[in-house]
């Protein structure tokens, strides 16, 4: 089983992840599934982001400034799988165990890609 991971902003809340890419400056990279991406979603603190998937599967976060005006927007393509790629958020994501995510890399990778068809 893999760790869960969390961020700050969801203040201890976990979340299950299908994946993990390689460590981006020393944070988790999770990989979810649909369902995994809509809790997650419920969890956002609408102040500060609203994040939503729209009718072709596509996820869309928009971040606001200070005014509460719409500042900056990501936008992530579910793979061929079905899964997303959250390390492409640039998110400071951490694993929620006791896992160093510097060893989180492609020994982890390499056990869950095949069954989750990333194709690394």
């Amino acid at each position: 089983m893999l760790p869960q991971f969390t961020h700050p902003t969801f203040g201890g809340i976990t979340f299950d992840a299908v994946a993990y890419g390689e460590p981006w400056d020393g944070f988790a990279t999770p990989v979810v599934d649909r369902d995994t991406l809509e809790v997650m979603l419920d969890h956002l603190d609408g102040y500060r982001l609203h994040g939503w998937v729209d009718g072709e599967d596509v996820l869309h976060i928009e971040y606001f400034d200070g005014n509460s005006r719409p500042s900056i927007f990501d936008e992530v393509t579910p793979q061929a799988n079905g899964t997303y790629d959250l390390g492409r958020l640039a998110w400071t994501f951490e694993l929620a165990e006791d896992h160093p995510v510097d060893g989180a890399g492609p020994g982890l990778l390499a056990a869950t890609a095949p069954d989750v068809g990333l194709g690394l």
